[in-house]
């Protein structure tokens, strides 16, 4: 709704219903049989002011969540926002976004999270900038309620903080783009499944700190024919490495315990990727992926610490529909991503798209 030639207002508001019915074993449903429904209703106003000396943003969010389950019981809780911010672009060289989120929810009172985003492009073709943000995770209903046989809940958790911040360089010039960036974060009331033997069920503590840095990198390269639309060129290669570390893990006697979720994130990642188009009707993609996970175990004839997926699409388009083959993991290569349930082999797909106008 715009009010006026400054101020614009966007009400919004949802609703979401689930039901999930779920049997372990289907011939067997005493064995385990979980049926539970959820609802959510959320309402938003943001506002926009414009301004010459920048942008204002205010805005109100309600969100009530409900579940009723046969393990989880009958839970409600409401979460009340309210939220600020301002923007300010100058000549195209400094950009400043500065904001904050004041939260309450029924179940952990009241918080606030500050936000700061800076820009500032020394040259033409170059850009740094760099960011601060701060927010929470909180509990789910399985966290805090669920009661089974190997994981029992816990109604005591508090929610996750987070700490996060990002600073790097950007350039942009013609066929070429690319950034290189340092980023940190740092978790604590780190939610973590943990028992102190393996004769006890699982149960979820505020145990761990969590600290994650680590280094990203991009190049892309873009090139057309002209007018001649013969053929054009996209090419791209990326690197990510993260750095995870966690407290060690001890319950209230200070014994030591076994963690559920031992860090298992992408260490190394190295992406590249190449696309042609030729004669505006043939589309070509290729990409490959390397990936070297952290404490990743042995599982006998997989690939889980280390392991490189390539897939491909081929395309003939003209005015109205399109023709396309898929190949997924074409060297079909046995990996786990994680935990224990072994990711698809080399699979193709093959589609047909057709557009009833253009």
């Amino acid at each position: 709704i715009q009010l006026n030639s400054f101020w614009q207002m966007k009400p919004r508001i949802a609703y979401r219903y689930n039901k999930d019915d779920y049997i372990f074993i289907r011939q067997k449903p005493e064995v385990y049989h979980n049926i539970h429904e959820t609802n959510t209703f959320n309402a938003e106003l943001n506002n926009t002011f414009r301004t010459k000396a920048g942008s204002f943003g205010l805005g109100l969010e309600w969100r009530n969540e409900g579940i009723h389950s046969a393990r989880l019981g009958n839970n409600h809780r409401d979460n009340l926002g309210i939220f600020g911010e301002y923007q300010l672009n100058y000549q195209d060289r400094f950009s400043l976004n500065a904001g904050a989120y004041v939260n309450y929810n029924s179940a952990y009172g009241w918080n606030i999270f500050p936000g700061l985003d800076l820009g500032w492009r020394f040259q033409k073709n170059f850009r740094v900038y760099a960011n601060m943000g701060t927010g929470e995770r909180l509990p789910t209903y399985t966290d805090l309620f669920y009661v089974g046989p190997s994981n029992v809940g816990n109604p005591n958790l508090k929610p996750e903080q987070m700490l996060q911040a990002e600073g790097g360089i950007r350039y942009n010039q013609g066929r070429w783009n690319g950034h290189a960036g340092y980023f940190y974060r740092y978790g604590s009331q780190f939610i973590d499944w943990a028992r102190s033997d393996t004769t006890q069920p699982w149960r979820p503590e505020n145990y761990n700190e969590l600290l994650t840095n680590g280094i990203t990198f991009a190049m892309n390269y873009y090139f057309a024919s002209g007018e001649t639309k013969k053929f054009d060129v996209q090419a791209g290669l990326s690197y990510t490495y993260l750095s995870s570390k966690a407290s060690t893990v001890s319950d209230e006697s200070g014994n030591s315990v076994i963690s559920k979720y031992t860090i298992n994130s992408l260490k190394h990642q190295l992406c590249a990727h190449a696309g042609f188009l030729l004669f505006q009707k043939v589309n070509l993609q290729l990409t490959a992926r390397y990936h070297e996970r952290l404490n990743a175990a042995a599982v006998a004839n997989y690939s889980l610490q280390s392991y490189l997926l390539a897939d491909m699409r081929i395309a003939y388009s003209l005015k109205y529909w399109s023709l396309y083959m898929d190949v997924s993991n074409i060297g079909d290569v046995q990996y786990i991503d994680a935990g224990v349930a072994p990711m698809p082999g080399r699979w193709m797909t093959l589609g047909l798209k057709w557009n009833c106008w253009k």
